[in-house]
C-alpha cells in the first residue's frame, strides 16, 4: 500500500513539474523568442528552468544538421514560425536547428506559431515529414532520414556554454529508437 502511495507522489510530482516547465516554455514562447537564434532560445529556457528550479537532468539539447545535399545542405522544416505569426506556419530552411528534448516531449520556439510541445513523433512528422506541406523542395522524408544527423548535447553544459557532442546519430536511428 505504502509503494503504491509513493508511485502515486512520484508521478504527481513529476507531472506538476512537467507542467511547470511547459508553462515556462509558454511564456517565454512570446517574450523572449528571437529569430534565427534557435540555440540561444533554447539555452535561454535552460537558464529560466534552472533559475526556478526545474529539473532540467531527464532533458537533451538536440542539433539537427543535414549531412546530405539536399536542399543545399540545409535542414528543410515544413511547419516554422512565421515573423509576424499571422500567417500559417511554413517552409524554412537553416544550416542547423537546436531544439529540446525533455522525456519524449519536443520544446522547440520555431514549431508552428504558438508555443506547441509535442512528442518526438509528432514532431518529426509535422516538421519534417508532413507531406500537405507547400514546400518549394520536395524532399522525400525517406531522404531527410537517411540525410540528416541529431547530435546529442547534456543540457546543464550546454546552458553553461560547454556545448560538447555526447552523440550523433542519423534521424533515422534516432526515430526508431522512440
Amino acid at each position: 500500500m505504502k509503494l503504491l502511495l509513493w508511485i502515486s507522489i512520484f508521478f504527481s510530482l513529476s507531472a506538476l513539474a512537467s507542467s511547470e516547465f511547459t508553462r515556462l516554455f509558454n511564456e517565454l514562447y512570446y517574450n523572449e523568442y528571437r529569430a534565427q537564434r534557435c540555440g540561444e532560445n533554447i539555452r535561454d529556457l535552460l537558464t529560466h528552468a534552472d533559475a526556478k528550479s526545474l529539473d532540467i537532468t531527464d532533458a537533451e539539447v538536440l542539433v539537427i544538421r543535414n549531412k546530405g545535399l539536399t536542399v543545399f545542405g540545409q535542414v528543410n522544416a515544413l511547419y516554422a514560425r512565421t515573423p509576424s505569426l499571422q500567417y500559417s506556419a511554413n517552409e524554412r530552411n537553416w544550416r542547423f536547428h537546436v531544439i529540446l528534448m525533455k522525456g519524449n516531449f519536443i520544446y522547440d520556439f520555431d514549431f508552428g506559431n504558438q508555443p506547441t510541445v509535442s512528442s518526438v513523433g509528432q514532431y518529426f512528422q509535422k516538421m519534417f515529414f508532413n507531406s500537405e506541406a507547400r514546400s518549394r523542395f520536395k524532399v522525400d522524408p525517406e531522404q531527410k532520414k537517411d540525410d540528416y544527423i541529431i547530435e546529442f548535447y547534456n543540457p546543464i553544459k550546454y546552458l553553461r556554454g560547454e556545448e560538447r557532442i555526447r552523440k550523433s546519430i542519423s534521424l533515422r536511428e534516432f526515430l526508431k529508437n522512440k
